[in-house]
């Protein structure tokens, strides 16, 4: 009896450590681009459950001595134009946009996250951020922004803001090398319990 309850106990905890760890597994990667020469090159964070990954600092514009601001069209098409990597041409940078609902943004999926202040995020502006997602009202072009204490709501395109881009997918391959995946972690625990057998029988 006494046997059978600790070979229970054991497996429990082995399946409880495996469900933790991959929780922990999914969380903001911190790094940067490596090129092709093996150069350091931007610094970047990748959300493993956006699957976006945001440049390190978040004063992505700051041309000419703008002070990081710009009119939407002049910061779209800069994004648009964003060459960070060893490929020729743009990258396929964007700004964030609404999510479907158009009552949040992928910055506020970004802020709420608990793991973001230990993500070495750097230029954090009080301001307006521009999103990418633009409409018409009454004739006047309009675009989405964000305020990281007040949230989303809109503003005329002709107005300056700040920018802060992301890029679908992992841009530069970072990885969680410090969490082993689930899988492994389970064979593990089978192979803690057969010795745990084979020294109790």
């Amino acid at each position: 009896m006494q046997y059978k309850f600790i070979k229970t106990t054991v497996i429990a905890s082995a399946l409880s450590f495996a469900s933790l760890l991959n929780v922990a597994h999914a969380g903001l990667i911190s790094g940067n681009y490596i090129h092709n020469d093996n150069s350091v090159g931007v610094a970047v964070v990748y959300d493993t459950d956006s699957q976006l990954t945001w440049l390190q600092n978040a004063l992505s514009y700051d041309v000419d001595g703008k002070g990081g601001k710009d009119r939407w069209g002049v910061i779209s098409s800069w994004t648009q134009a964003l060459d960070l990597d060893d490929t020729v041409g743009a990258d396929g940078w964007r700004l964030p946009v609404m999510l479907s609902d158009n009552n949040s943004s992928e910055f506020s999926q970004l802020f709420s996250r608990s793991d973001f202040s230990n993500a070495g995020f750097t230029n954090i502006q009080e301001g307006d951020y521009w999103t990418g997602t633009s409409f018409t009202e009454d004739g006047i072009d309009k675009a989405y922004i964000y305020q990281k204490d007040n949230g989303e709501s809109t503003l005329k395109q002709s107005s300056k803001r700040y920018a802060w881009v992301v890029y679908d997918g992992n841009f530069a391959n970072l990885k969680s090398a410090s969490i082993p995946e689930p899988s492994s972690l389970a064979i593990l625990g089978l192979v803690v319990v057969g010795l745990f057998r084979r020294k109790v029988r």
